[in-house]
C-alpha cells in the first residue's frame, strides 16, 4: 500500500481555499470565521477553542450570530459536535472490526491508489466518477459540476492549492473514486470523497480513509483527523459509517451569540432547529420535546 503523506497548509492557505469553493470567509483578528448561513458565523476550524472575552465577531454576526468553542473552564450556553478520529497514532488496520478489516484487505487486493497530481488528469478521468458519484446520490452541492467544463473550472481551482492530497483509486487504468484531504496546522481534514458504484461494491471509500488513517498514524504533525460537523442523522446517516470505523463524537463547550430578534424567531418559529443550534442531541431534543407537550386525559 501507498505511503501517504502531507505538505502542512497553514490557515491563511486554507481561507484562500475555502474562498475559491465559493465560501464567504472573513478574518477578524486572529480567527478566520466561515459564514454558515447568512449573518451566521463559526470559526474556519471550528475544533479550535478561543478565550470567550477576547473574540470580536465579524460585522455581518453582529445582526444574527455566531458561535464558538470556549477553553473547558469558561462558561458556555451550547455545544459544537464533530466527527473527529482522536489519537491517530493509535490506529493501525487491526483496530478496525474484523469485518471492516476484511473489506480493507479486499479492496486492496483489486485497486491501487495513487496521487492525482495532473490537473488534466484529473478533469478528464474524475468527471465521470463525479456523475456516476452524483446520480446515486442526487447531491444537491455544487451540482453545477456536472457540466464538464464547471467541472473543469473547479479542477483548475482545486490545483492552484498543492497542497491538498487528492487521490485517486484505479481498477486497472479506470478511475473509480477520489478523495481530497489537507493537513491544516495539526489537524488532517478529509474533505470529500466521490466514487462510483464499483467502487463502493468493492468498499473502496473504506480503504481510502484507512490510507488517510495510516497516513496520520504516521505523520508526527497530525494530532488528529476532522470529518465534520454532526449531522443530526443519528447512527443511522452517513456519521454511522464514521461512528462504526472508530470516529468519536466530540461535543466541545461553545459561546453562542445571537441577535435577540433573530434567537426570539428560532425560538418560536423553528424550536428544532435552536435546540441543534444549541447542541442538544437528538435524544434531549425528543426529550424537551415531549415534557413540552401538555398532559391529556381524563381528570380523577
Amino acid at each position: 500500500m501507498m505511503k501517504i503523506t502531507w505538505q502542512k497548509m497553514a490557515i491563511e492557505e486554507y481561507a484562500g481555499f475555502e474562498r475559491s469553493q465559493g465560501e464567504k470567509v472573513v478574518q477578524v483578528n486572529e480567527i478566520y470565521w466561515k459564514q454558515l448561513r447568512p449573518f451566521f458565523y463559526r470559526p474556519l476550524l471550528p475544533f479550535r477553542e478561543f478565550p470567550a472575552g477576547s473574540v470580536r465577531p465579524p460585522i455581518a454576526g453582529l445582526l444574527g450570530g455566531y458561535q464558538f468553542a470556549v477553553l473547558p473552564q469558561e462558561k458556555e450556553n451550547s455545544r459544537l459536535n464533530m466527527l473527529i478520529f482522536q489519537d491517530p497514532r493509535s490506529y493501525t488496520l487491526d483496530t478496525l472490526e474484523r469485518h471492516k478489516r476484511k473489506q480493507v484487505i479486499s479492496a486492496a487486493k483489486e485497486f491501487t491508489v495513487r496521487p492525482l497530481e495532473d490537473v488534466s488528469e484529473f478533469k478528464e478521468k474524475a468527471h465521470p466518477v463525479y456523475l456516476s458519484f452524483y446520480d446515486r446520490t442526487n447531491y444537491g452541492y455544487k451540482s453545477e459540476r456536472r457540466d464538464k467544463k464547471a467541472f473543469a473550472r473547479w479542477a483548475e481551482l482545486l490545483y492552484q492549492f498543492p497542497n491538498n492530497l487528492i487521490l485517486g483509486a484505479f481498477r486497472n487504468s479506470d478511475l473509480h473514486a477520489v478523495s481530497v484531504s489537507k493537513l491544516v496546522e495539526d489537524t488532517v481534514i478529509y474533505s470529500m470523497m466521490f466514487c462510483t458504484n464499483e467502487a463502493l461494491r468493492f468498499y473502496v471509500p473504506g480503504f481510502l480513509l484507512h490510507l488517510l488513517r495510516e497516513g496520520a498514524a504516521k505523520c508526527p504533525d497530525a494530532k488528529q483527523m476532522f470529518v465534520g460537523m454532526y449531522k443530526y442523522r443519528g447512527r443511522t446517516g452517513v456519521d454511522d459509517y464514521y461512528f462504526v470505523r472508530g470516529c468519536q463524537l466530540v461535543s466541545k463547550p461553545a459561546a453562542l451569540r445571537l441577535n435577540p430578534l433573530a434567537m426570539l424567531y428560532l425560538r418560536n418559529r423553528m424550536p428544532n432547529e435552536y435546540l441543534k443550534l444549541r447542541g442538544k442531541l437528538e435524544t434531549e431534543i425528543e426529550s424537551l420535546a415531549a415534557a413540552a407537550k401538555p398532559h391529556s386525559g381524563r381528570n380523577a
